[in-house]
């Protein structure tokens, strides 16, 4: 009916009018106030990657992917005209592109009834995890539907772009994804490299004064953030970038390898100069891993996992005897010299909040919600109860079931991961890498830029994943011998 309605060219002509003309009257209304200027970007850009992404959605995602890393710049460079507040739509650009054209996956399918003939059980596993995270939204224990809605944005959205990836995006657009991600993080490397040697922006000094961060003080510097939201959101990017570039050293032509292992060396010394100690771990062992399946055989594997393990050793002895003067560089050498040492290293709270986490899960099997362990919680809500660790907010936030779940969905990513890296596919042992070097934050939607990339690249692991066998309504009837009769009872029927 509405699609016979659409067919009308006078009914188009009309609707399209109305909203020309409104729109133009919005436009012109708010363009009046300097401080509207965020939501008449947030209009433009919605307008442009909806209507592009309508016809073209890997386009529209592939610019997604360049205005992510750039968004917390944008916010904080309008700071003197339109000040900061937390309630702001640029923040909502990506997810609302996100979850609109993933909406019409979800109509072709349990609306329109059309069957999923390409299903996996990554893909099943994650259709259950959105419908656990759309129950929890609604959960009355996070302090209401604004929470949800915050949880909706941080956990469902990241999920989406596997959906959208594995329909859309072709290995072509993943290479050139890929590509893209590595050369902004190593421009935004040397941005953060110059806000650790020069200082900040005035814009930038006023926004480290209003959201008072106390993550970026570290023994009285403020560590660099680059252009994103947080320093940990900065060094999880730089831990992608460094996979990358590391698998360009790994599989690339001559010139390919020389680009990449210059770009692993400024990320890494700008990893090293923003004090992110868990990202450097991550890091480091998403290299090695991935050095081991580059390896063609076992014995190369192992051979290989020796000469690793040797150097590692070498390098950690390096730096329990290294001395600096500089602070940000202290608070790394202190950590990884000292991970057991509570006054030195973060660990021990990360790993008792991850328990805490998953045994909260099964004390409260129901559930506290999807946003209670997002910053929603906190604005919204009561409180922010995130444990910092994505495996046990999922406990947390969706209880026992939605938290095991995730588990199992986690498992099997990792089996198809390193499955098809031994099939040596590069693509595969890049994505390896990826999943890696974001351990614990996969589907932290918090950090903007870096949850989308994690399930976009999965959604290669995905497309590649041995199918579930299909069986339509049809076959199930003619198949099952309850509903079709032998052919003795058919004779003496014919018979009768």
């Amino acid at each position: 009916m509405v699609e016979r309605f659409w067919s009308i060219p006078l009914v188009r002509v009309l609707i399209g009018g109305v909203f020309a003309t409104v729109g133009a009257y919005g436009i012109g209304h708010e363009i009046l106030d300097p401080s509207r200027i965020k939501l008449l970007i947030f209009v433009g850009l919605i307008l442009l990657l909806i209507g592009l992404g309508t016809g073209n959605p890997a386009l529209s995602m592939y610019l997604l992917t360049l205005y992510l890393p750039m968004m917390a710049f944008l916010r904080r460079a309008l700071i003197p005209l339109a000040g900061w507040g937390a309630l702001d739509p640029l923040v909502i650009v990506a997810p609302g592109v996100i979850l609109f054209l993933g909406s019409f996956w979800f109509y072709k399918r349990f609306v329109m009834r059309e069957p999923i003939t390409d299903d996996t059980r990554i893909f099943r596993l994650v259709r259950w995890m959105i419908l656990i995270d759309f129950l929890q939204a609604a959960n009355p224990k996070q302090g209401g539907l604004s929470v949800g809605l915050g949880g909706v944005i941080f956990y469902v959205v990241p999920l989406f772009w596997l959906i959208l990836g594995r329909q859309y995006v072709n290995d072509r657009w993943l290479r050139r994804i890929m590509g893209t991600v590595f050369t902004m993080g190593v421009l935004v490397s040397l941005y953060g490299l110059k806000q650790t040697f020069y200082g900040f922006f005035p814009f930038e000094q006023q926004w480290v004064d209003i959201v008072n961060i106390t993550s970026l003080d570290v023994n009285g510097l403020i560590r660099a953030f680059s252009t994103f939201s947080s320093g940990q959101e900065y060094s999880q990017y730089l831990a992608i970038g460094i996979a990358i570039g590391w698998l360009y050293v790994l599989k690339g032509r001559i010139s390919m390898k020389i680009i990449g292992l210059v770009g692993t060396g400024v990320m890494g010394y700008a990893i090293v100069m923003a004090s992110a100690r868990g990202a450097i771990v991550t890091a480091a062992t998403a290299i090695v891993i991935m050095t081991i399946m580059h390896a063609e055989t076992v014995r190369g594997r192992v051979v290989m996992g020796f000469i690793l393990g040797a150097v590692l050793t070498f390098v950690y002895m390096k730096i329990a005897h290294m001395h600096t003067s500089n602070p940000l560089v202290t608070h790394v050498v202190s950590g990884l010299a000292n991970p057991l040492n509570s006054k030195d290293s973060s660990l021990a709270g990360h790993s008792g909040s991850l328990f805490s986490g998953i045994l909260d899960g099964f004390k409260m099997p129901i559930g506290h919600g999807l946003g209670s362990t997002t910053t929603a919680g906190s604005k919204f809500g009561s409180s922010n109860g995130g444990t910092e660790v994505d495996v046990s907010n999922m406990f947390v936030s969706d209880g026992a079931v939605g938290g095991v779940i995730y588990v199992i969905l986690l498992i099997y990513v990792v089996i198809e991961a390193f499955r098809q890296a031994h099939l040596r596919k590069p693509l595969a042992l890049g994505v390896l890498g990826i999943f890696v070097a974001n351990a614990g934050q996969w589907v932290n939607g918090e950090l903007y830029s870096t949850a989308s990339l994690v399930w976009l690249f999965v959604s290669y692991l995905e497309r590649q994943a041995p199918r579930i066998p299909h069986i339509s309504h049809r076959e199930v009837f003619v198949k099952s011998p309850t509903l079709v009769p032998s052919s003795t009872n058919t004779t003496k029927i014919q018979k009768r």
